[in-house]
């Protein structure tokens, strides 16, 4: 008999203050889960130099706030995965979670991936699936023999234009990361400001401080954190974060999200609170679905 897909009751994505708050209370439920993270530090949290607003602790800097959240996982030998979600497709009545050439299944799950600073380029949202993506293994194929630029803020985003320079005609990459020879010899380094993504329907080029522009037939953008509307279809927003309700529960049956990416205020309690309820809600969700 071929062996069964293993389901997770539970995948959390995001391994900040409200992610591990939500992995603490999701293996105190007894819920069979993993965490999945690029960063096991929030670095938002990691640059504080002080903080006096979390219960319990005063004068503590954020690294060190970072490191007993971090411990309090590894001490319940929560399983945490070092690994950057690309995509999430709903199956209906479970959730297939891409990373690279690997998938996760579970039933439900809990979206606790904050926000980004960095901003959306004019063109970027209108055309994202017009030529915008922001995973090249699903949409790398699409691009064969050819043109596309990356704009790159990740070192898994170099690795993915690795990826995009043996199937594409030509790639060009703009970075801030380092690269070393063989990638050059891969790809077109362009050392200026995208400002827009061209097209009307379709992405037709690249567009940057100087006025110049490429022309490219997709623009692939990898982001230190992916907008989680951008990972899933199908979630509502409110003000350009996930709408919730009080048990955190978003507008797609089975999922649920906690912390920054829900919401102001970007406070550490306000997230740790939120991964609680997210984990007990989807825990309840769980109970019921058995």
């Amino acid at each position: 008999m071929a062996n069964q897909e293993k389901v997770y009751d539970l995948v959390i994505v995001g391994a900040g203050p409200a992610g591990l708050s939500a992995a603490v209370n999701a293996a105190a439920r007894n819920l069979d889960f993993v965490i999945l993270g690029s960063d096991p530090r929030s670095p938002k949290l990691l640059q504080a130099p002080e903080i006096n607003n979390y219960l319990g602790y005063v004068n503590i800097s954020g690294k060190e706030l970072s490191d007993k959240f971090f411990n309090h996982i590894q001490k319940l030998d929560i399983d945490y995965r070092e690994q950057r979600v690309d995509n999430i497709y709903d199956q209906g009545d479970r959730f297939s979670l891409l990373m690279g050439d690997e998938t996760i299944t579970a039933h439900s799950l809990i979206l606790a991936v904050g926000v980004s600073n960095e901003q959306t380029l004019p063109g970027e949202e209108e055309l994202v699936g017009q030529g915008v993506s922001y995973c090249a293994t699903c949409d790398g194929p699409l691009y064969r023999g050819k043109t596309v630029a990356g704009l790159v803020h990740t070192d898994e985003g170099v690795e993915d234009i690795i990826y995009l320079s043996d199937i594409a005609e030509q790639v060009y990459i703009v970075t801030d990361r380092e690269l070393d020879d063989n990638i050059v010899k891969k790809v077109e380094i362009i050392d200026k400001e995208p400002v827009r993504v061209t097209g009307e329907n379709k992405v037709e080029g690249l567009k940057f401080e100087d006025d110049s522009m490429i022309e490219v037939e997709g623009v692939f953008v990898f982001r230190r954190v992916t907008p989680p509307d951008k990972l899933m279809s199908g979630l509502e927003t409110e003000d350009d974060h996930l709408k919730v309700n009080r048990s955190m529960a978003t507008s797609k049956e089975g999922v649920f999200a906690a912390g920054d990416c829900t919401g102001f205020p970007y406070q550490i309690g306000k997230a740790a609170g939120e991964g609680q309820i997210a984990a007990l809600s989807a825990a309840s969700y769980i109970q019921k679905k058995r």
